[in-house]
This record gives structure tokens, sequence and C-alpha cells, in this order.
């Protein structure tokens, strides 16, 4: 059977409310859980992510009980074993520490688009340089480069960006950079 668990939003409820009749720190491998007791059920406080929530130090579990309001409870130490390899892993941690890294360096390149200091490139002038690479490119590939008509202006960044993309795949494929171009043209004309 499962360990039932309760989430901290509940927890924090009943505390308020004066339900939680009294709390357990319990020792498991390397780390501490907390089990709540209220009414005739007693029940651990769960991570986000819905299983069990550990906490590596005694110290900060203490300080998370203390901040919900809960100041008194008991220490089952029994099963805690400092020197045990059991680790209690976070994979849901490293994901969100990489995509908050990604989005800030994406920020930081759009905040470097909307500060650069050179005009916009009309759609006009970047579909017609586009086309003339393309042509020049359907020499040696089969795929056409796409054209339709849309009233927006390219920034610079995102032109050299583009240009760069361009001249990178054209290295190894010509058809595979016609391609690519197709699909960012595509994708702008969706905007």
């Amino acid at each position: 059977m499962a360990t039932e668990t309760i989430d901290q939003k509940i927890l924090s409820q009943l505390v308020e409310a004066g339900a939680v009749r009294s709390a357990h720190v319990v020792g498991h491998g390397n780390g501490w859980t907390i089990a709540a007791r209220y009414g005739l059920t007693e029940r651990f406080l769960s991570a986000k992510r819905g299983d069990v929530r550990v906490f590596r130090k005694l110290e900060t579990l203490v300080g998370f009980l203390r901040d919900m309001g809960i100041s008194r409870f008991e220490v089952d130490a029994a099963d805690f074993d400092p020197e045990s390899i059991e680790r209690t892993t976070r994979p849901d941690r490293s994901a969100t520490l990489k995509a908050a890294h990604e989005a800030a360096a994406f920020r930081a390149q759009v905040q470097q688009g909307l500060d650069d200091p050179r005009p916009r490139i009309p759609n006009e002038q970047v579909k017609a340089d586009f086309a003339a690479r393309c042509a020049a490119l359907r020499k040696s590939a089969s795929p056409m480069c796409s054209g339709t008509t849309v009233e927006a202006h390219l920034d610079p960044q995102a032109y050299d960006d583009r240009t760069a993309i361009m001249d990178y795949i054209t290295e190894d494929s010509p058809a595979a950079a016609l391609d690519v171009d197709e699909a960012i043209e595509h994708q702008a004309d969706t905007l």
C-alpha cells in the first residue's frame, strides 16, 4: 500500500484551523520526512511531484515547520543513517534549472535585439535577400524557397542569425538549407 500524503497547502490550512494534533519528524535513510496527525489520520507531507517530501537537513525541516506554525513535534531517528548511500535525487530540479537557464538566455537575446540601435530591416528587403540566396542554391538543390507577402520588419540581429544559420547548413547540404529557410519563412509568416 502506498504511503498516504498531504500537500503543503492543505497542511497549512489544517494548522491554521488548529486541526493538526501532532507532527512527527521521521528519519529515513539520510533524510527526514514529516508526518502530521489530524483527526484519526496521519499523512506524510508530499513534494510537488507527489511522492513523500524528504528534507536533507534537519535544520531546514525545523525552519519549515516553524514557518508553518508548528513549533512542537516528535523526532523518530530510528531509521536515520547519515552514512547511508541512499540519496534522494531530484531529476525534476535539473530539468527546471535547465529550462530557467534557457529562458534567461532567450530573454537576454530578445533584450539584445530590442536594444540594437541599428534600424529594422523591412520584410520585403529580407525576402528579396533570401530569395536571391535561394536562387543561388537552387542550382544545386531541388526544393524551392517559399515566398509570401507579409508586412513585417525583421530586426537586424534576427537577419544576421538567419543568414548565419543558412550559411552554416549550406556547407553540409544546400537542400537542407533551403528546407530550413522555408520553415523559418513559414513560421515568420504565421506571426
